[in-house]
C-alpha cells in the first residue's frame, strides 16, 4: 500500500516521508486509539485492557497495537472480544511475524476484517531497532496512544515519544506507588501525559482528536456501546464481586471479608485500588460506590 493509494492511513501521512505499507487483510479507517504496555503486565492491568479494548471498540473505536505478549495481545483479544476490528503494527515482515506464540491471534485478526501492517520486507525477522521504528507508525496512525502499565525503559514509552513527536495526545492509566510494573507511567505525567479518569474520557480524546485531524464528527457505532460511565469502568471478577457487595451494603471491611471469602490483607488492597481508581469512596459511615458525577 503506497502513500498515494486511496486507502492509505491518514495518520502515516504525518511521516517523513510516508512509509510503503505491507498489509495483511484490511487496515479500517476511523477514530482509532493505541493501547501499548509492559509485556509482563500485572493481571489487573491485563484484564483492564482487554474489558477496557472491547468497550471501545463497542463504541466505534478502532483498537492498534503491537502484537507483543502482554498489555498488547489484551488490547487486541478485547476488540476481537466486541467483534471489531483490530490492526497489528508489526515490528518485522508479514511472513515472520512475531512473537510466534501470537500467531493464532494473529490470524484471527486478518479473518475478522482487521490487519496486519508491516513496513519491512517481508521476510524480515523482528529486531528491536525495528520495534522502535514500528511505534512510529503505532503512533502517527491512532489519534490517541494510551500506555497501561510500563516500565522506566519500555516500548511503550518509545511510542509515546513518538506521539509526542507527531503532537498526538498520550493518555497514562494512573498507577499506584507501590506498582514497580507502571513506574513508567509516572514519567510519563511529568511529560505532560493525560491522566486518564475513566473509558468515556479515552473516547471523548479520541474522539476530539479524530475530528481536529480530519474535520469530521466520528460515525456512530454501529453496535451496542452503551455509556461507558464512571462505575461501567473495566473490573475483575474479584473487584466486580466487591463492588456488589458494598452495593448490598456491605461497607465495612470485616463484612467485606465475610462475605468475599477473603483474608483481610487481599480485601483491603481491593478496596485500596478500586479507590484509587473512583469506583469507591470512603465516608464516616464505611464504604459506598463512587458518585457518578464527575
Amino acid at each position: 500500500m503506497s502513500p498515494d493509494c486511496p486507502d492509505y492511513p491518514e495518520g502515516l501521512r504525518s511521516l517523513a516521508p510516508p512509509p510503503a505499507l505491507r498489509v495483511r487483510g484490511e487496515v479500517p479507517r476511523g477514530p482509532a486509539i493505541a493501547i501499548v504496555g509492559t509485556r509482563t503486565p500485572s493481571e489487573p492491568a491485563r484484564d483492564w485492557t482487554r474489558a477496557a479494548a472491547e468497550a471501545l471498540a463497542r463504541r466505534g473505536l478502532i483498537v492498534w497495537s503491537g502484537g507483543a505478549v502482554g498489555v498488547d495481545a489484551a488490547a487486541h483479544e478485547g476488540a476481537l472480544d466486541a467483534g471489531a476490528p483490530t490492526v497489528v503494527v508489526l515490528g518485522s515482515g508479514l511472513d515472520a511475524p512475531f512473537p510466534p506464540q501470537n500467531r493464532e491471534l494473529f490470524e484471527r485478526i486478518a479473518a475478522r476484517g482487521g490487519g496486519l501492517v508491516a513496513i519491512f520486507d517481508d521476510h524480515e525477522p523482528a529486531a528491536r531497532s525495528k520495534f522502535l521504528k514500528r511505534n512510529g507508525v503505532l503512533a502517527a496512525g491512532t489519534d490517541l496512544l494510551l500506555v497501561v502499565e510500563c516500565g522506566i525503559q519500555s516500548g511503550a514509552r518509545n511510542a509515546a515519544a513518538h506521539a509526542r513527536r507527531l503532537r498526538k495526545r498520550v493518555a497514562v492509566a494512573v498507577q499506584p506507588p507501590w506498582s514497580t510494573r507502571g513506574r513508567g507511567c509516572w514519567l510519563e505525567l511529568q511529560l505532560r501525559a493525560t491522566a486518564l479518569r475513566d473509558l468515556d474520557h479515552a473516547f471523548e480524546l479520541t474522539s476530539t482528536a479524530y475530528q481536529a485531524r480530519t474535520g469530521r464528527a466520528p460515525p456512530a457505532p454501529t453496535g451496542d456501546g452503551g455509556q461507558l460511565s464512571l462505575l461501567a469502568d473495566p473490573t475483575t471478577p474479584a473487584e466486580r464481586a466487591l463492588l456488589e457487595a458494598v452495593g448490598r451494603g456491605d461497607v465495612a471491611v470485616d463484612a467485606l471479608c465475610s462475605t468475599l471469602g477473603q483474608p483481610a490483607s487481599a480485601v483491603s488492597a481491593l478496596v485500596v485500588e478500586l479507590v484509587l481508581r473512583g469506583l469507591l469512596e470512603r465516608t464516616h459511615r464505611g464504604l459506598r460506590l463512587a458518585s457518578r458525577r464527575p
